[in-house]
């Protein structure tokens, strides 16, 4: 099983996934715990290259290294793990691609080519991977924007504009598959998140979240 977590910078994405990996071993379970971009060597490289500007690399660039790093991602870890029976959680997947490389403002009128050719790449990269969950901290770019002070910001991180670019991304990502996310309101204290985490955890652990199950997203 692949449980994806997204959201915009500063939501608390790895303090959510190490909560996880952690219950869901205390129950036994193998689990994997990997993020992108990265999770590999060549990953990780390609990673720096994309959230750094030392290069000054465009929209298209950056879409291009992100899916190249995913695919080795899944195919040295995530494939590897899910045929194992592993539970993998994933900080970040193809909705983070989406919500920060597709709705880049400069593609302009190449905008349709530049969407087919992202959906053609999502298209391989699932031929390698089962049906997965998405686990959407929600949180308003104000308060997420809190969080961050204090810490060495990326070239996403640190541009307000992307970030609400990037929660509309997002948006339209989830309406375009409403069952595969589960939202979960990040913008509470960690206690009260961990409360929603462990209703999360138990229908992992019990094998209940399904593609057909109706409720999944709430």
């Amino acid at each position: 099983m692949l449980i994806t977590i997204e959201g915009i910078d500063g939501c608390g994405k790895t303090t959510s996934a190490e909560y996880l990996v952690s219950k869901l071993r205390d129950r036994g379970l193998k689990v994997i715990h990997t993020r992108e971009l990265g999770g590999t060597q060549l990953a990780e490289i390609l990673r720096e290259l994309v959230i750094t500007d030392i290069y000054s690399s465009s929209g298209l660039t950056d879409l291009l290294m992100a899916f190249a790093s995913r695919m080795d991602h899944v195919e040295k870890v995530i494939k590897p793990a899910l045929d194992a029976g592993e539970v993998v959680i994933c900080e970040r997947f193809i909705d983070s691609t989406y919500a920060y490389q597709l709705t880049d403002p400069s593609y302009k009128d190449n905008l349709s080519l530049v969407r087919g050719l992202f959906y053609d790449l999502e298209v391989i990269i699932k031929k390698h991977i089962r049906d997965y969950h998405t686990l959407y901290l929600d949180i308003p770019i104000e308060e997420s924007t809190k969080r961050l002070v204090g810490r060495k910001l990326d070239k996403f991180e640190k541009d307000q504009a992307i970030q609400c670019r990037v929660v509309k991304g997002y948006s339209d990502r989830i309406a375009q598959d409403p069952k595969r996310f589960l939202r979960v309101n990040a913008n509470q204290s960690l206690e009260g998140v961990k409360v929603e985490l462990d209703v999360i955890v138990e229908k992992i652990s019990t094998s209940l979240i399904s593609p057909e199950e109706p409720d999944f997203l709430t």
